[in-house]
């Protein structure tokens, strides 16, 4: 009988890492890359999915990376044979996260593409653990939310099969907007807590981490104190203030806000994986 490895320092079970990572152009994902790289000098590689996008290149894409919904997640033939021969560790960061993104649209982003990069996961040879960046709000309707998955409502199978209705005027689709609109405050954390209950089904034996962040905002300290480059949440409130763009906001002064460092984020990410393997 096969003894799993159990892997005492972080070091170890990212020496020789074959490590793919999707969304590795978005917030999240550039500081893991950049953590990835500064940390762990004994990873082997670092195999990203990126797009053309906007009449960018993927060449020029990636140089940017660095300067500062398709089948099997439109990887090709041979690429995707060697993920599967080669890679061992998985952080599925990709989504979409407006919160008014169109339902359809955000189904197939956010919950297509994790069960693209979950059948991945179950063929590849190697893997110590997939790890799937979900949100702290993904079940947000919920007074208490502990380390469980919670059942949605509509089952993940039929919010995929509704994303194949193509017309926005169907009526079943208008009917289901409206009811779905009653069961999660927003197609983003709709897809998010279907997304886990899709991992919940079908990953099988593999070891499978749920990362549920918080709001993430800018780092407190690494790569350089105060590093962002988006105006998601909290920061463009911010920015609109200062801009004097927004001169007034309602706000509650007895709540508090749920604000987690981008760094801090990305750590806690790192650790999770190595965590969850060894359990």
């Amino acid at each position: 009988m096969t003894t799993k490895p159990h892997y005492l320092r972080l070091e170890d079970f990212y020496r020789d890492g074959h490590i793919f990572i999707t969304g590795a152009t978005g917030f999240l994902g550039k500081l893991l890359l950049n953590t990835l790289l500064r940390k762990f000098s004994d990873i082997d590689t670092l195999y990203i999915l990126v797009r053309e996008r906007g009449g960018v290149t993927i060449e020029k894409r990636i140089d940017s990376l660095f300067e500062s919904v398709e089948p099997n997640l439109g990887i090709s033939s041979s690429d995707y044979s060697l993920l599967i021969s080669k890679v061992n560790i998985i952080f599925h960061c990709a989504a979409t996260l407006r919160f008014d993104e169109e339902l359809r649209f955000a189904i197939r982003t956010n919950l297509g593409s994790t069960q693209s990069a979950l059948n991945l996961a179950r063929k590849c040879l190697q893997l110590k653990c997939f790890t799937y960046v979900s949100t702290a709000f993904s079940n947000a309707y919920r007074q208490q939310i502990d380390e469980v998955i919670y059942p949605p409502k509509t089952h993940y199978k039929q919010l995929i099969s509704l994303s194949k209705i193509e017309s926005n005027e169907d009526p079943q689709y208008v009917t289901a907007r409206k009811c779905l609109s009653q069961e999660n405050v927003n197609t983003y954390t709709l897809t998010k807590a279907a997304s886990e209950q899709l991992i919940q089904e079908e990953a099988g034996k593999i070891p499978v981490a749920i990362f549920r962040p918080s709001i993430v905002i800018s780092t407190n300290n690494e790569p350089i104190p105060g590093w962002i480059d988006n105006l998601y949440g909290p920061t463009g409130v911010i920015t609109g203030f200062k801009s004097g763009i927004i001169r007034s906001f309602h706000v509650n002064a007895k709540n508090k806000a749920d604000l987690v460092p981008a760094d801090w984020t990305v750590n806690a990410l790192i650790c999770s994986a190595w965590h969850s393997a060894n359990r």
